[in-house]
């Protein structure tokens, strides 16, 4: 009861105006008579159901409905995969056959012509920046110590030259840079020793063939800089020669956000190979390095990433579709492309039977998150609401929690293994489109980043299924809120509800009453003081409200007595009865049954409903009220706002709700509203889908004249309820023989059912349709 309340701007909880200070609890001064106090106001220990929304029966049962149905859609899938898989096209089998003879010959010349696809030993690492920017970093967590006199080394081969640098990162998460080497359009930058301002330490000639370099770092770490030597492979001449570079306190040893990296800009295409860090006065030709990354096959496959692997992982300021790959033919441009056709060609061939592997991978999953959902249902019933009762036990309630938590662990692996099969299946696609394709490289990419992503999740799914410290928790399938209330709001509902106060009651029954009759016993619905109106039956509304009040505050008990009265039940017609209409005109004493036009949403529901349209499925989500004319749900689902555009287009015209009043709906009548219903889509395809369903059923041989008059009668009958009378029958008739006069259609059963459909919107606009009696 101590709980503070505070005052909030606009309403809205998250704009507290903490200078106001809080309210202290206590009751409105017109509920103080009411047996209730700020002194016996209790905390209030909330039920399981309260504050864990997931232990209802009816959202269990929608959450559990949804994943069957998961499960059905994936068995559907793979059902269709499998049709397909085994019919592997003869064109395809062809083009694999080709493309492999054509390798098979591209290797022939390359080792002929001594040009292999790798810069040394048989893969390369690729970056491919042609569009967005490809980075790979390492952060060295295997190296103990950097020694004074240590060196990098590595070669690199421009393909296509645009630019492409060697950093070494002083804040990898941060994307600083204490010493870097760029080769860009011909220049060979770095950084001034002790400095971050950028020179140029040589120049390559790439139109000349000065396309392949080696390049060695000195790592003079005592003095803070390096000595940069770069040498053309491809003419022997040396374009740096020991140029001292900025360090700027490179430290890796010890520190995981430092490292090393690769960036490769847009435009760039690039592969790199053979990097190696040696120990003073060592390199390639005298000694053994201290790290290597050759990239080869015992560890790196062709066509992957090399993300997740000796320590290489990706970068946020990486842009797709830039990409790193491990290649095989990056040296050599033939024998590229005839691998590249290869891999068009079995990406092509396997495609159908990874589709079945990704399809059934989903079965495999949706079951899995079934079978979790069901554990973890029973572990919650039995856990919050059953604990301790019959069967079961502390122990017998443990086991059912040990269970959920590892069928959910189990489901999310099955999951992460299906997204595995699924990105493999899209890489597959993508690699079997055209090169030339302008998306391929885009779907690629993001073919990769999603395998990637999913392999992440596979490995932290397995060890969270091994770790045992997890075997007890598993997730809820709603919000939790708090177990206890203030009792504030119970003591105010109390205090409502009292027989003290029968006021709530009173206008309850009057509202109620309004929704059955038309008109409320009290017509000031908004003032029952003083200075509203006096109610039409006093005793009526008192005897009612107590009788409300005795049930328990029983809704339906108190529609029951309404609707099962003598002046619920009478006609709304005035008949014959002049002298009662001369006595009452208003109908006060409630001789007759008054009658009243239908709500917006009744007169949405009745068009559909008569049309065989209407879409009668119980609960879900809230619509959009733009959607209640293009869609079939009845109009409780659709959302009503105070703002503008919170009504839906009938309510517009039909006097819709007022979200921010409650009291009785207004009945206007303007032109509008007989346009829409004589000209609006909706009219008109419920006319359509009408006249459509009846000649269905109504195909005998008929002549024009007995088939209209059956026509009318069932017309009269489905949408007013009551058969038509002489004069009405021969209206419609007469309707019915102009129409096809007027028809310019020569078509004789077109011609009869634009007739009909004009007849079903003539009684769609009938009073007898829009007035309830």
């Amino acid at each position: 009861s101590d709980a503070p309340t505070w005052f909030y701007s606009g309403g809205d909880e998250r704009n507290r105006i903490v200078d106001k200070g809080s309210l202290k609890p206590g009751l409105p001064a017109f509920l103080k008579h009411a047996n209730a106090s700020v002194e016996s106001i209790k905390s209030v220990q909330l039920p399981p159901r309260a504050w864990y929304p997931g232990l209802r029966p009816e959202i269990q049962e929608s959450i559990l409905a949804g994943a069957k149905s998961a499960v059905e859609k994936a068995r559907v899938e793979v059902k269709a995969a499998r049709e397909v898989a085994p019919a592997l096209p003869e064109e395809v089998k062809i083009q694999l056959a080709k493309a492999e003879a054509g390798l098979a010959n591209a290797a022939k010349d390359a080792l002929a012509e001594n040009k292999p696809g790798a810069l040394s030993g048989q893969q390369s690492l690729l970056f491919d920046a042609g569009a967005g920017r490809s980075i790979v970093q390492n952060r060295l967590k295997t190296l103990a110590a950097l020694e004074h006199g240590a060196a990098f080394e590595f070669q690199l081969l421009i393909i296509n030259d645009a630019h492409i640098n060697f950093q070494f990162a002083r804040d990898i998460a941060n994307g600083l840079t204490a010493g870097y080497l760029a080769f860009d359009n011909g220049r060979i930058m770095s950084y001034q020793s002790s400095s971050y301002t950028e020179f140029e330490t040589g120049r390559y000639d790439f139109a000349a063939g000065q396309t392949q370099f080696h390049v060695r770092l000195v790592l003079n770490v005592n003095d803070d800089h390096s000595l940069l030597t770069v040498r053309s492979v491809t003419d022997g001449k040396v374009l740096v020669d020991q140029v001292p570079v900025a360090l700027n306190g490179w430290r890796p040893a010890g520190d995981d956000n430092q490292g090393l990296s690769f960036d490769a800009r847009p435009g760039s295409l690039a592969a790199v190979d053979d990097l190696m860090l040696f120990g003073p006065d060592q390199s390639a030709s005298s000694g053994e390095p201290l790290l290597v990354w050759d990239f080869e096959p015992a560890v790196y496959s062709e066509g992957i990433s090399p993300i997740s692997l000796e320590g290489w992982e990706g970068s946020p300021y990486a842009a797709l579709p830039g990409r790193a790959i491990v290649s095989a033919t990056a040296a050599n441009k033939s024998l590229q492309l005839a691998m590249n056709a290869v891999k068009l060609a079995k990406a092509a061939a396997s495609r159908p039977q990874l589709a079945v592997h990704a399809a059934e991978a989903r079965v495999v999953a949706a079951e899995a998150e079934l079978g979790s959902l069901e554990a973890r249902i029973a572990a919650d019933r039995a856990q919050y609401e059953g604990a301790g009762t019959g069967e079961l036990t502390p122990e017998v309630v443990g086991s059912l929690i040990r269970l959920a938590s590892q069928r959910e662990r189990e489901a999310a692996l099955r999951k992460a293994e299906s997204d595995v099969r699924s990105g493999e299946l899209a890489h597959a696609t993508a690699e079997a489109k055209p090169a030339e394709d302008a998306a391929r490289a885009n779907e690629l990419a993001a073919a990769a980043k999603a395998t990637s992503d999913a392999t992440a999740a596979m490995t932290k799914a397995m060890a969270s299924l091994a770790d045992e410290n997890q075997a007890t928790v598993y997730s809820p399938l709603s919000p939790l809120y708090p177990k206890e209330s203030t009792g504030r709001r119970r003591a105010l509902a109390e205090a409502i509800t009292s027989v003290e106060n029968p006021l709530t009651a009173r206008v309850a029954v009057n509202h109620i009453w309004a929704r059955h009759f038309h008109r409320p016993l009290v017509s000031s619905v908004y003032d029952f003081g003083r200075n509203g109106n006096d109610p039409t039956h006093p005793e009526l509304l008192d005897w009612l409200a107590v009788e409300f009040m005795e049930s328990g505050w029983n809704m339906k008990h108190l529609h029951r007595i309404i609707v099962s009265s003598a002046a619920y039940q009478r006609v709304s017609s005035v008949g014959d009865t002049a002298l009662n209409v001369s006595k009452d005109p208003e109908n006060a004493l409630l001789w007759r049954m008054n009658a009243g036009r239908m709500e917006s949403e009744v007169v949405r529901d009745s068009l559909l409903f008569v049309g065989g349209q209407l879409d009668l499925t119980m609960g879900g989500v809230e619509l959009e009220n733009t959607e209640s004319l293009t869609t079939k749900r009845r109009s409780v689902y659709y959302s009503v706002y105070p703002e503008a555009g919170g009504k839906s287009a009938l309510g517009e015209l039909f006097d819709g709700p007022d979200p921010l009043d409650c009291y009785c709906r207004a009945s206007s009548i303007v032109p509008q509203q007989a346009l829409a219903l004589t000209n609006s889509d909706l009219v008109h395809q419920t006319s359509v889908a009408i006249v459509a369903a009846w000649t269905t059923q109504n195909t005998s041989g008929e002549n024009n004249d007995e088939a209209n008059r059956k026509f009318v009668k069932a017309m009269f009958e489905q949408i007013l309820t009551r058969a038509p009378s002489d004069a009405e029958m021969d209206v419609c008739l007469a309707a019915l023989q102009k129409q096809s006069s007027l028809t310019a259609d020569n078509d004789a059963i077109q011609q009869r059912r634009q007739g009909y459909e004009s007849i079903v919107r003539i009684l769609l606009n009938h009073n007898d349709f829009l007035t309830t009696r």
